[in-house]
């Protein structure tokens, strides 16, 4: 029988908080990624970050605790790019408009000057559309399709003069179970990207952005 989806998938699903494998940030900072597990459709990724800064500080960086974080990614070996942000974008603009407009990762340390201690420095990253539409979800229980999570740390010296970071990220997985009948399976030919890019303002006056095309905008956030 041809495929005719039913439009049951949030009665015949079963949504699970599943543990991936743990990062841990280089020595003086660097780039860390993991492949996630082939299993269910995703919906979403949380990464809970602790990170933890010791050293006599001088020079800290503008964008605070954020700038630990130099740039978090998602891909799809299909070429696609599902996220990618800075962790200050993340802190100081997406984080109040992804999903249904709820901060996730409210209480994080995020936006907070760089000092020594312990730091919370939690990100989601929103795969689906958000928590109602089924749009953007990632079918990960395919053999042909590979999901990397990739964080790239900012250098210790960039965060603050004199700084010596340490941290592990742990990601926690939004995961759908898969429907048994294969007629509750939504359809899975759209994904959800969340990009961002900078662009220079060059002096007083307007400043024309140029939008990209070829996709349907959800939202352009500055």
């Amino acid at each position: 029988m041809p495929y005719e989806y039913s439009g049951n998938f949030q009665q015949n699903t079963r949504l699970k908080y599943v543990k991936a494998t743990t990062l841990t940030k280089p020595t003086g900072g660097g780039v860390t990624q993991i492949e996630l597990p082939k299993a269910g459709i995703l919906g979403g990724l949380a990464v809970q970050i602790s990170a933890t800064v010791a050293g006599s500080l001088s020079a800290p960086n503008a964008g605070g605790l954020a700038s630990i974080i130099k740039r978090i990614q998602l891909r799809v070996n299909a070429g696609q790019t599902i996220f990618d942000m800075s962790g200050v974008g993340y802190a100081y603009l997406l984080s109040q408009f992804i999903q249904d407009n709820y901060d996730q990762t409210v209480g994080t340390d995020l936006q907070l000057a760089v000092t020594t201690g312990t730091k919370n420095l939690d990100i989601f990253l929103p795969v689906a559309l958000n928590t109602r539409d089924e749009l953007g979800l990632i079918m990960l229980q395919n053999m042909q399709t590979i999901v990397t999570l990739i964080i790239e740390w900012e250098a210790d010296a960039t965060v603050a003069t004199g700084a010596t970071v340490t941290a592990t990220a742990n990601p926690v997985m939004w995961v759908y179970e898969v429907p048994s009948n294969p007629n509750d399976i939504p359809p899975l030919d759209t994904i959800h990207q969340v990009l961002e890019t900078a662009s220079t303002i060059g002096g007083a006056g307007d400043s024309d952005y140029q939008i990209s095309i070829g996709s349907t905008l959800v939202g352009v956030y500055h």
